[in-house]
């Protein structure tokens, strides 16, 4: 590896069909869309996977909706199915609904959590509540469950998320867009990559409930600030902002 290198990565024209380029362009191909709740998400999904079966002449199991979070796919999924059911599109939770072996169905969309659609691919993928892959603890692992989502599509994907943090996601679609879809960074030093690798590592169960309660404290004393019942002059906030300011010059905070 050369480290401390500029780098630029893009595809290989032979690494895909020809007709995908005949027949499909960019914007066609890759659309990321951001909405206010979830509810107008999966409405959104419902009435555009509608299209694909009804205009597009798609079959249900050629279309795949993946949830990124596997802990909560099951509880966001009777939201989707109403969405879809309402506009009489059979679907199944893979391996819920079904037998466990059992991932696609015939006639039927296929819904799955990210962990039960690797190794199986669609024509076209919709990816929801992408949002929870944008920002956090644990970034490599959070990167790596949008990139195996997004490629389980063999042709169309649709990235939706909810809020800010799909804001970020749409962000750097754009960027990926503007530059040709050709990625250019700069690999790090060793010591650089030593402190990515610790800083977006996998947490323990210890550490993700220090996290956790940190970030309600911040919350409570940014409430506080706002209210007007604490000093902003106190010495503990003097010392939370020299260190925002410290890590803002090293460039391990974001500038926003």
């Amino acid at each position: 590896m050369d480290f401390n290198n500029d780098v630029v990565l893009k595809r290989r024209d032979g690494s895909f069909p020809t007709y995908y380029q005949d027949l499909l362009t960019s914007n066609e191909a890759i659309v990321s869309k951001q909405f206010q709740n979830e509810l107008e998400q999966y409405e959104w999904v419902a009435d555009q996977i509608y299209e694909d079966i009804s205009d597009e002449e798609l079959d249900p199991d050629d279309i795949l909706v993946i949830f990124p979070n596997a802990s909560t796919s099951r509880r966001e999924y009777p939201i989707l199915a109403q969405s879809l059911a309402k506009r009489g599109i059979p679907n199944h939770l893979a391996g819920v609904s079904t037998d466990r072996d059992t991932f696609s169905q015939a006639n039927s969309v296929t819904v799955a959590s990210i962990y039960r659609a690797k190794g199986n691919e669609a024509p076209i993928v919709y990816v929801v509540n992408s949002d929870w892959c944008a920002a956090g603890n644990e970034m490599i692992k959070l990167r790596n469950i949008l990139f195996a989502a997004i490629t389980r599509s063999r042709g169309w994907v649709r990235i939706c998320g909810v809020g800010d943090n799909m804001a970020i996601l749409e962000k750097e679609i754009a960027l990926v867009r503007q530059r040709n879809f050709k990625l250019s960074f700069k690999i790090p030093t060793r010591e650089e990559l030593k402190n990515i690798r610790l800083i977006n590592r996998d947490r323990t169960q210890e550490e993700k409930g220090k996290i956790n309660k940190a970030v309600r404290n911040l919350e409570e004393i940014a409430e506080l600030l706002d209210t007007g019942v604490w000093n902003p002059s106190a010495p503990e906030l003097k010392r939370l902002i020299r260190i925002a300011k410290k890590l803002k010059e090293d460039g391990d905070l974001d500038a926003d």
